[in-house]
């Protein structure tokens, strides 16, 4: 049973004593988040000394450590921990009861700020988001284009769209896409280069390496051909991207393979401007994730989140896609 907030801090308490409680914990809550008073304090708007103070204060009302402080870094405690999940859990049942209450009451409004990759998620996803707009007129959207992993908290992020499950414990995470990494090439780098007839041949040939989000290069790669066989090939380029979206404007040179997509290929292979190399073979499984903070519930974050899924399904429903397991 999910009980309210004045009922867990005690019925004996009088309001001025629980909004004092509810406005300190609050401040500990951003604190648990951010990890530094400094920040904490300039997102407040108050001092940094304020800060300290109300988190001594609220440890002195719960007579429980909720920080270990030192120099160099911020610890919470055990106690601390479990007093976040429930203050917040707690916290949010007021907040979506609130929001629950004023969605039936008027129609979607607010702002969504949704940060999401170049490439392949950017390709599904965009071409729908002013219809969204037009179809909710009193929603603002904005779109926050990057290839690095979003910090939701500090950037403000309702939501995000990223291709590795982010490391944020307090993020909720649901996979919406995957698909594979192929090769392309021009018909002018055939021309030039010729063609490779089989795995070998890759090697002597110039193919374009992944920069991943941690700006790592996975030099290893799983291959699995159409028949199920699986191998393992190595290769170092001396040629490196971080979106395969790019891709599509560094293979018009005719110098190089890239690794792409099939989904932004699909015109250019229709009118035989691109061609697929190997196409027996998958290079790479790749997925897409949407993450959200675990406490951004709101009526109309869960409607932008329903009108993403069903862009992606409408793409999964057009694909013939078969699952593989993903590289690690």
């Amino acid at each position: 049973m999910t009980y309210p907030i004045y009922f867990i801090m005690g019925a004996e308490m009088n309001i001025l004593e629980i909004r004092s409680i509810y406005n300190d914990a609050l401040i500990f809550c951003e604190v648990y988040e951010i990890k530094n008073f400094s920040l904490v304090a300039k997102k407040l708007g108050i001092n940094q000394s304020t800060v300290t103070r109300r988190i001594q204060a609220l440890e002195e009302k719960l007579e429980l450590q909720l920080i270990r402080r030192s120099t160099r870094k911020i610890e919470v405690t055990d106690d601390g921990v479990k007093f976040y999940q429930l203050f917040t859990g707690q916290e949010n049942y007021l907040r979506n009861a609130i929001e629950e209450f004023k969605f039936s009451r008027n129609s979607l409004n607010g702002k969504i700020r949704l940060a999401i990759p170049y490439g392949i998620a950017n390709h599904i996803l965009s071409p729908y988001i002013a219809k969204y707009v037009r179809e909710n007129p009193q929603v603002n959207i904005e779109l926050i284009y990057q290839n690095r992993e979003a910090d939701l908290i500090k950037d403000a992020i309702d939501l995000a769209i990223v291709r590795q499950i982010p490391a944020q414990q307090t993020l909720m995470v649901k996979k919406i896409y995957e698909t594979y990494v192929q090769l392309f090439c021009t018909p002018e780098y055939i021309s030039r280069y010729g063609e490779p007839k089989d795995l070998n041949d890759l090697e002597q040939h110039l193919i374009t390496g992944y920069i991943k989000d941690d700006s790592s290069i996975d030099n290893l790669m799983r291959v699995e051909h159409l028949d199920g066989r699986q191998f393992f090939i190595r290769g170092k380029s001396s040629l490196s991207i971080n979106s395969t979206e790019a891709g599509k404007t560094l293979i018009r040179g005719g110098h190089a393979i890239v690794i792409g997509l099939d989904e932004l290929y699909e015109g250019e292979q229709k009118r035989g401007e691109v061609v697929k190399v190997l196409p027996e073979y998958r290079f790479a499984h790749t997925a897409f994730y949407l993450v959200r903070l675990n406490n951004n519930n709101s009526p109309l974050v869960k409607h932008f989140m329903q009108f993403i899924e069903e862009c992606f399904k409408l793409k999964n429903k057009n694909s013939n896609q078969v699952n593989l397991p993903e590289i690690s």
